[in-house]
């Protein structure tokens, strides 16, 4: 024993405040839907707002985001397989997903979600749209992947390692190490 006190992260206590809001985590599923609809809904109804060769290139680059956000959740939901499920709580038969896009992100299908709203945003060139867009990552990573998380750790022991291995929820990275349910390292 070194005699120093023990810290405590502060994000990590207050992440381990956080409520389930509901038994598969309802609530917080429905304040994503509520985010995310509300880009669908007010992009187009506030854009666009410039138009001519910036109309263009948003447009372009929005359409390349979505054929992102598309492609990357469709990788992770079939690394996921039958663990894959909307609930914030893990499907009792789940299991640790460490492959493909999860190597480089913990949570790379809601990367993908908000890959997705940013390029509808772009398409509809929607300043209101694009500030809601890091509202989304914010919420996503700070409250409803800090809670899902908490469910993770519970219910797979090897998690703390994938967390070490894999350091970003939402931020692809290439991995720290192997993660140690993936020797092979695909």
């Amino acid at each position: 024993m070194t005699g120093k006190p023990a810290t405590i992260d502060p994000r990590r206590a207050r992440e381990a405040g956080l409520r389930p809001m509901g038994p598969r985590g309802e609530g917080w599923i429905g304040l994503q839907m509520v985010l995310e609809i509300g880009i669908l809904v007010i992009a187009p109804l506030t854009g666009p707002a410039w138009g001519g060769p910036a109309r263009l290139i948003t447009t372009i680059a929005g359409l390349a985001l979505l054929a992102t956000g598309v492609a990357v959740f469709g990788w992770g939901a079939s690394h996921l397989g039958a663990s894959f499920s909307i609930w914030v709580t893990p499907r009792p038969s789940g299991r640790l997903a460490t492959t493909g896009p999860y190597r480089y992100a913990r949570h790379p299908i809601c990367t993908a979600q908000v890959a997705l709203c940013l390029g509808w945003a772009l398409v509809a060139a929607s300043p209101a749209g694009l500030l809601l867009v890091p509202v989304v990552a914010w919420y996503l990573d700070r409250y409803k992947l800090a809670r899902e998380e908490q469910t993770l750790l519970a219910k797979y022991p090897e998690y703390p390692a994938y967390m070490r291995a894999v350091p970003h929820r939402m931020l692809p990275v290439p991995p720290q190490r192997l993660v140690p349910s993936d020797p092979a390292g695909v």
